[in-house]
């Protein structure tokens, strides 16, 4: 059968398994708008897992060097579209900087004009002008061709890659760079290959100058964010390279790419997997020819000012043998785009970005000279939404379950330790592994998940505190009702039996104190003392049972579980005698009568719960041990000291914290059973010398009464009556010495004293 407990929080762990499955579902559908709404977050969290693990500052890449047309090269060498021949005289003296690879960032489509052509234009349609004069005009036409001049340049340097756009319309401009020489390119028949209907490209003169060529195109998502870069596109059945991989490849001379696919489920299609720069160089990409773009930072490499290189004030060892990219980071080129954690991101870098970490792969696997497993651009697990599903599951599952169980203030801390847990590993593995796995969903779980726990929790939580209010405000301090909401189950409101210590608190002399008062005395009297007693009784986790005329009966250990329910007890015990001293002198100032107390404690197995009638309950403790405490408090009058404890109580202080003095063998009214009593005195960290020596001799002298060696004890007890003549207990053993001759004792005597009146 379902415990009460785990009932009362079957409706929140249901409500929760649903909100677990709906996640589930979530992960997996396909519908457009909770696919879109889920893509959309796991976006924005894609974004914000860069923006905490990406470096303030990042060395440059080693490797690749970024030719900046920036604003000092625009201020310094005009304009842009700059002439033909300082786009000549940047490469010329790139290529004599010894670079591996010269990329351009740039598409070069429309012709420049020729300035001698268009002079020679004008000149024959002047009515007066001389053909010697055009004719000499147009010598100089092939030395004023810009493009032509560009072209011999890209030529005998012999390492240019140019760039060009695909787009969705069906014209074309310019011609095409060639297609990536793919030895296998029958595996990409049927592969979902992004593709393109048409094309901008350079000057015919210009591309087939150049060594080769990679497109630009760097689409952003919806939100207009650049996370993705294609590697391969294709149009009219060709498959083409960007311009990073294509760079990348010239850079490490391979001939030839490699790509690797599957058949589907159904062997319909091909599904691309990644594509191999060479053998030992495998990278994975989406099943579209997709990577997610690996950023290493904003200006992650070294940006060098193309004015600079024109001028040659670069020096050699900065550009020597590296793979170059020439673009823009100037506002008004219109070259900048938005990335996940930057706005204004130059758009070379992005291809610099992708350039360098197949680099730093290839570099990687040579050194090995086996396929490695490093990672180089993030992607989600091989097994991709199974991994996700699994990790929402088991966990919603736990905290499902799990937190209808808490309290607010734990369900709170587990809440965030949990989320803070889990965004932390989320983190890591992007961080150093680039595993992308799911964030906003399974947050968005644990957040309605808390959500409801935390209702249900607060409503039944306010409920149920209000309850023990009512039932034991005035009885147990504040911290227990709290305690004992928190943890229902420790707490006993049912009768049971447990193992418990009782007090009971009485002012000696009361009937006569109350004979001497007006009813307001008296009860302004029992008001001042009550309110201190209780308030100690309280902050030593006590339970007050029932105030009885002056008498005050309380208990430690319910409805609150308490380990320590003797040694609170005991120290409760203390602190109200202490208390009682300070209010004799606030009496006398009031013209009150002095006071005193007498204290009795036991523990034991006792009887707790609401008892009463169907009228009237109170919560109380019953039983023989409850009716020695009330006795050992009446004992106090007759050994004429202020705390009695019982040998329960006093065996329960296995530390010895505090002092005693023993003061006899008795049985009560009542009982037949022999108790050995103790009187209280103080905690051991208050005990004098001579407090400590007289219960040494004390004891002694108990020691010999019981071994009928009444000569001598009668000598220990003698002198200690001499010496602490206000002490009763001295007294009370020379009487029974004197009164009785140990020749007359009976053969069983153990020296019990039984009293009869309560």
């Amino acid at each position: 059968m379902l415990s009460k407990h785990f009932k009362r929080r079957l409706a929140p762990i249901l409500m929760n398994l649903l909100i677990v499955g709906f996640s589930l579902f979530t992960l997996l559908t396909e519908d457009n708008l909770l696919a879109t709404l889920r893509d959309r977050a796991e976006s924005i969290i894609y974004d914000l897992r860069y923006i905490v693990i990406t470096p303030k500052k990042v060395s440059p890449h080693e490797d690749i060097v970024i030719i900046d047309i920036d604003e000092k090269s625009l201020t310094e060498q005009g304009r842009w579209p700059w002439p033909r021949a300082r786009l000549a005289s940047l490469v010329a003296q790139l290529a004599q900087y010894e670079t591996t690879v010269i990329a351009l960032d740039i598409v070069l489509a429309e012709p420049e004009k020729n300035i001698a052509r268009k002079i020679a234009r004008s000149l024959e349609k002047l009515p007066d002008s001389s053909k010697a004069a055009i004719t000499q005009v147009e010598r100089l036409i092939p030395s004023m061709d810009g493009d032509k001049a560009l072209a011999d340049i890209i030529s005998s340097s012999g390492n240019v890659l140019l760039g060009y756009y695909f787009k969705n319309s069906g014209d074309n401009i310019g011609k095409l760079g060639p297609p990536a020489p793919i030895k296998n390119v029958a595996a990409l028949q049927g592969v979902n290959i992004i593709s393109k209907r048409g094309y901008t490209g350079n000057l015919p003169a210009l591309q087939s100058a150049a060594l080769s060529a990679g497109f630009l195109n760097n689409e952003s998502d919806d939100d207009g964010v650049s996370r993705r870069y294609s590697l391969i596109l294709e149009r009219g059945g060709q498959y083409y390279p960007s311009l990073a991989l294509e760079a990348v490849r010239q850079h490490f001379f391979e001939e030839v790419l490699e790509v690797k696919s599957y058949k589907d489920l159904q062997d319909r299609y091909n599904i691309l997997e990644g594509i191999f720069l060479n053998k030992s160089n495998f990278i994975p990409t989406h099943s579209n020819g997709t990577v997610l773009v690996p950023y290493r930072g904003y200006r992650g490499f070294r940006y060098v000012s193309a004015s600079d290189v024109i001028n040659r004030i670069t020096p050699p060892e900065v550009l020597r043998n590296k793979l170059v990219f020439v673009g823009t980071s100037a506002t008004g080129l219109s070259d900048l785009v938005t990335i996940p954690i930057t706005k204004d991101f130059p758009g070379v870098e992005v291809h610099a970005n992708v350039a360098a970490a197949l680099v730093d792969q290839y570099t990687h696997k040579s050194t090995s000279g086996e396929v490695s497993s490093i990672r180089i651009f993030p992607s989600t697990p091989s097994l991709g939404d199974s991994v996700d599903f699994a990790i929402s599951l088991v966990l919603g599952l736990l905290v499902a379950i799990l937190f209808p169980t808490l309290n607010p203030a734990r369900l709170i801390f587990y809440f965030l330790s949990v989320i803070l847990l889990f965004i932390l590993i989320n983190i890591w593995f992007f961080d150093r592994e680039l595993l992308i796995l799911a964030l906003a969903t399974p947050l968005a779980m644990l957040c309605l998940i808390a959500l409801v726990s935390f209702a249900h929790g607060y409503l039944f939580e306010s409920r149920n505190r209000s309850r023990l209010k009512d039932m034991f405000g005035q009885y147990v301090p504040p911290e227990l009702v709290d305690e004992m909401s928190d943890n229902p189950s420790g707490t006993g409101f049912e009768g049971e039996r447990r193992e418990l210590t009782v007090l009971f608190s009485d002012i000696r002399g009361f009937t006569s104190i109350s004979e001497t008062l007006n009813p307001k005395e008296l009860k302004d009297l029992l008001n001042q003392f009550f309110t201190p007693m209780t308030e100690i009784i309280f902050n030593n986790r006590g339970t007050i049972d029932k105030y009885v005329g002056d008498m005050i009966m309380c208990f430690w250990g319910a409805p609150v579980s308490d380990p320590q329910h003797a040694i609170n007890g005991m120290k409760a015990a203390l602190q109200m005698v202490h208390k009682v001293e300070d209010l004799k002198q606030a009496f006398t100032r009031l013209g009150l009568p002095e006071i005193d107390v007498g204290i009795g404690l036991n523990s034991g197995n006792m009887n707790v719960g609401n008892m009463g009638s169907e009228f009237r309950r109170a919560y109380t403790v019953i039983g023989d041990e409850v009716n020695l405490g009330s006795r050992l408090e009446s004992l106090t009058r007759f050994y004429d000291v202020d705390i009695i404890v019982g040998e329960n109580t006093r065996q329960l202080d296995t530390d010895d914290l505090f002092v005693y003095r023993q003061l006899d063998k008795v049985t009560v009214k009542g009982k037949t059973e022999a108790v050995a009593i103790f009187e209280l005195i103080c905690q051991q960290d208050a005990i004098s010398d001579s407090l400590r020596d007289e219960l040494g001799k004390h004891l002694r002298a108990l020691e010999l009464y019981y071994k009928r060696e009444w000569l001598e004890a009668s000598e220990i007890f003698s002198g200690l009556r001499s010496q602490y003549p206000g002490t009763l207990i001295y007294e009370i053993f020379l009487d029974r010495i004197h009164q009785t001759s140990v020749d007359e004792l009976p053969e069983d005597w153990d020296g019990v004293y039984e009293h009869k009146a309560k």
